[in-house]
C-alpha cells in the first residue's frame, strides 16, 4: 500500500489530477448502476405521488365550487320575498292553488350557473311541497328527518349526507332553512338534488390523460362515486383491499396496482386514485434508458473538459513555482511571473507578487518593532532598579536601627526584598493580578515609612482575579507619581487607593486614585490628550513607560484614562482578560 501512494505521489501533478477525477467520476457512475434501479423505481412513486397530490387539489377545488352553486341556489330561494311571503300565510282552498302556481313559476328556472340540471323542493311547516320535478318527488319526511338538517341556523347549509347514502350516491343533496322576513321564526325548508354524474364529469376532467382510476369515499369507508357507476354506494375499503382508512395522504403498492390517497376533504371525502403497476415499471425503464444516455454524454464531456483544465490549471503553477523558486531572499524579490487571467491562479500569482513588493517593508517593521521592544524593556529596568529610591530606602532603614528601632527596619526590608523579587526576578513577562498588587503593596509600605505616615493606603481587588495573568510592574510607576507629585504635597493626611476589579467578562480594570489634587480638570484633559497621541512633552518618564508596554503587549485593545472623581485624581487602565495558555 505504501508503494502504490509512493508511485502515486511520485507522478506528476497533471497525471494525478487525470486519475484523480477519472477515478472520482466513474465510480459514481458505476455505483448508480447497482443502485439506480430502487433510486428510479421511488422517484417514478414520488412523481405519480406529487402529479396525484396536484390532481387531488384539484378535485377538491372543483368539487367546492359544484357545492357552493348549490349553496347559492339555496341562499338564493330561502331569501325570495315571495317565497317568504307565501310560506309565512297558511292559505286553504284556492289561495293555496294561487300561492303553489307562484312559488312554483319561480323554481322553474332549474340549472346552476354553470349549466348542470337541478331539482328544488320547498317545504312549508306542514310539509306542503313546491318543486320544478313532480315526476321524482322528494320527501319531505326524508329531507326533515336528516340530522343536519335540523340543526341548521339562519346562515348555513347542510350536506345531507344520510339521503346521499340512502339513494348509493346517485344524487348530491343539500338542504337550509327558510326564516321569516324577520329572520327570527323559521317557516321553511329548502332542499337542492342535482345527480351524481356530475361529479364523475368533474374527476374524469381533472384526471384525463393520467392512465388512473378514481374512487371517492365517505367518512364511513362508502363509494361516493368511481369509474364504474354500479359500484357507488358499495365498501370501498373491500373493494380496494385496504383495512381501514387512511388518516393522511399515502401511498400503498397492493395486488399488482399502486394506490395514491389524499387527506380528508371539508366534506369528509376522501380521494384514492389506482395505476397499473405495469405502466409504473413502464415509466422506470425510460427514466433508466434516459439516464443511461445521460451518463455516456456527461462522461464523454467530463473526459474532454478534464484534459483541457488539468492542462490550464498545471502550467500557471508550474510558471508560478518557477517564479517563486527565483526568489532568494527578501532583499532580492522580484516581479518575475505575469498572469494572464483573472482566474483563481491570477489572483494567487498576484498576491505573490503583492507579497514580493510588501516583503522588505514588512520585515523593516518587524525590525523597528524589536528594536522598540526592546527600548521599552531597558526603560521598565531603569523604572524599576532606581538607585536613588534603593538610597533612600536603605538610609531609612539604618535610620531606623539606630533608633533601635529593629521590627519597623525588618519590615522595611522584607518589603523592599519582596518588591525587587517581583519587579526584576524570575524573568517573567507576566505575573498574576495578586502578584502585581502585593508589588504595589510593599512598595507603598516602604514609603509609607520613610514619609512617617504623611499617608494612608488601600490596595483592595475582587478575589476572582487574583489568578488571571497581566503584564507587571504596571501600577507602582503610577503609584509613585501620586506620592512625589500628589499626597506629598498636602498640609494634612495624604490617601491612595488602588484598586482591581471586573469591568466586563473580558476586561479588567485598575484604579489608581489619590487626594493630592497636583493636576485638576486641566491636567487630566492634557494627560488624555497626550494618551491618545494629540499632545506631546506632557507624559512624564514612568507613565510613557506603562502606556508603552501596556500597548506593545495589547495593542489597541487596552485604554488608560486621567479623571477627577470625588475630590480625587484617578487614573484608570483597562485591559483585556488573557487566559492561561492564551497568547498575547
Amino acid at each position: 500500500m505504501k508503494n502504490i501512494i509512493y508511485r502515486f505521489n511520485s507522478i506528476s501533478l497533471r497525471s494525478r489530477l487525470m486519475l484523480a477525477f477519472v477515478l472520482l467520476i466513474i465510480a459514481p457512475l458505476l455505483l448508480q448502476g447497482f443502485v439506480s434501479l430502487s433510486i428510479l423505481s421511488k422517484s417514478v412513486i414520488d412523481r405519480y405521488d406529487s402529479e396525484m397530490e396536484y390532481r387531488f387539489s384539484q378535485l377538491d377545488k372543483q368539487l367546492d365550487e359544484l357545492f357552493y352553486k348549490c349553496r347559492t341556489v339555496l341562499f338564493d330561494f330561502s331569501y325570495k320575498r315571495d317565497i317568504q311571503i307565501i310560506l309565512e300565510n297558511k292559505f286553504q282552498g284556492e289561495p293555496l292553488i294561487e300561492s303553489r302556481y307562484i312559488v312554483e313559476k319561480i323554481l322553474q328556472a332549474g340549472k346552476l350557473n354553470s349549466g348542470v340540471s337541478y331539482s328544488i323542493f320547498v317545504y312549508d311547516l306542514d310539509g306542503n311541497c313546491y318543486t320544478n320535478d313532480y315526476l321524482d318527488l322528494l320527501r319531505f319526511e326524508d329531507v326533515i328527518n336528516e340530522g343536519k338538517i335540523r340543526n341548521t341556523h339562519l346562515f348555513s347549509c347542510a350536506v345531507l349526507t344520510e339521503l346521499m347514502r340512502d339513494s348509493k350516491y346517485s344524487h348530491i343533496f343539500m338542504g337550509r332553512p327558510i326564516f321569516d322576513l324577520s329572520g327570527r321564526n323559521r317557516i321553511g325548508t329548502v332542499a337542492i338534488r342535482i345527480d351524481a354524474k356530475h361529479i364523475r364529469d368533474i374527476y374524469k376532467e381533472v384526471f384525463e390523460g393520467s392512465m388512473a382510476r378514481v374512487t371517492i369515499v365517505d367518512g364511513a369507508g362508502t363509494t361516493v362515486s368511481t369509474y364504474e357507476q354500479r359500484l357507488s354506494g358499495t365498501d370501498a375499503l373491500a373493494r380496494l383491499g385496504l383495512e381501514e382508512l387512511p388518516g393522511t395522504a399515502s401511498v400503498v403498492e397492493k395486488d399488482g396496482i399502486v394506490i395514491f390517497t389524499s387527506s380528508s376533504d371539508s366534506r369528509g371525502w376522501i380521494y384514492f386514485s389506482d395505476i397499473s403497476e405495469d405502466m409504473i415499471n413502464t415509466s422506470r425503464r425510460n427514466m433508466q434508458l434516459n439516464t443511461n444516455i445521460t451518463i455516456f454524454v456527461v462522461l464523454a464531456l467530463t473526459v474532454l473538459v478534464l484534459i483541457y483544465l488539468t492542462a490550464a490549471i498545471v502550467s500557471p503553477i508550474n510558471r508560478l513555482s518557477e517564479s517563486i523558486n527565483a526568489v532568494e531572499s527578501a532583499d532580492k524579490a522580484e516581479l518575475t511571473f505575469k498572469p494572464r487571467y483573472g482566474d483563481e491562479i491570477g489572483k494567487l500569482a498576484r498576491s505573490y507578487n503583492n507579497m514580493t513588493v510588501k516583503l522588505r517593508t514588512s520585515v523593516e517593521k518587524i525590525k523597528s518593532i524589536e528594536k522598540s521592544k526592546q527600548r521599552a524593556e531597558m526603560k521598565m529596568l531603569e523604572a524599576q532598579i532606581s538607585p536613588h529610591f534603593l538610597y533612600n530606602t536603605l538610609s531609612s532603614i539604618i535610620w531606623l536601627v539606630h533608633k533601635d528601632q529593629k521590627s519597623q527596619a525588618i519590615e522595611m526590608l522584607e518589603s523592599l526584598a519582596k518588591l525587587y523579587q517581583i519587579s526584576v526576578g524570575s524573568g517573567r513577562e507576566f505575573i498574576t493580578v495578586r502578584e502585581e498588587l502585593c508589588h504595589v503593596e510593599s512598595y507603598l509600605k516602604i514609603q509609607e515609612k520613610r514619609y512617617h505616615g504623611e499617608f494612608s493606603y488601600e490596595v483592595r481587588m475582587d478575589d476572582e482575579i487574583a489568578e488571571f495573568p497581566i503584564i507587571k510592574v504596571v501600577l507602582q510607576p503610577l503609584v509613585e507619581n501620586s506620592i512625589y507629585h500628589g499626597v506629598r504635597k498636602r498640609d494634612t493626611l495624604g490617601q491612595i487607593l488602588v484598586y482591581g476589579r471586573i469591568l466586563q467578562p473580558d476586561v479588567l480594570r485598575f484604579e489608581v486614585m489619590d487626594n493630592g489634587g497636583f493636576m485638576g480638570e486641566d491636567g487630566c484633559r492634557r494627560m488624555n490628550e497626550a494618551l491618545s497621541g494629540k499632545r506631546e512633552g506632557v507624559l512624564g518618564v514612568g507613565v510613557s513607560n506603562v502606556i508603552g508596554r501596556l500597548r506593545l503587549f495589547y495593542g489597541d485593545e487596552c485604554e488608560m484614562r486621567y479623571e477627577i472623581r470625588d475630590e480625587f485624581t484617578v487614573v484608570s487602565i483597562d485591559i483585556p482578560i488573557k487566559k492561561e495558555g492564551q497568547n498575547v
